[in-house]
């Protein structure tokens, strides 16, 4: 858990070192719009922008996964009192057989 804080840490030092060094204005020509801005906020609201459009993209899968496993989840669930149960029949009959066995008589043949 601490590498996960001293990666975000590392990263987060990185992204102030780069805003402050691309602080030139800048004009973005999208279709008919522009916009003007900070080098470093364009390419950050850029990045943010695709980080969203993976994350849509990825949204079905990633559901589809989440029910899948749910699905198996309890597939384990009725498969492991499925098998408790074939155990304790086999503990049940294991018993029985004992007792069957020490109570008929043994003859000996002479």
């Amino acid at each position: 858990m601490i590498i996960f804080f001293i990666l975000g840490a590392i990263i987060g030092s990185f992204s102030v070192v780069f805003v402050l060094q691309n602080t030139a204005p800048v004009s973005v020509t999208f279709l008919s719009s522009e916009i003007e801005g900070s080098l470093a906020i364009i390419l950050t609201f850029t990045f943010v922008g695709g980080v969203l459009t993976t994350i849509l993209f990825l949204l079905p899968s990633l559901v589809a996964d989440w029910i899948h496993t749910s699905q198996l989840k309890r597939q384990v669930k009725t498969l492991g009192a499925d098998l408790d149960g074939a155990k304790e029949r086999e503990h049940e009959a294991t018993v029985r057989a004992k007792q069957v066995e020490t109570a008929t008589p043994t003859t000996v043949n002479d």
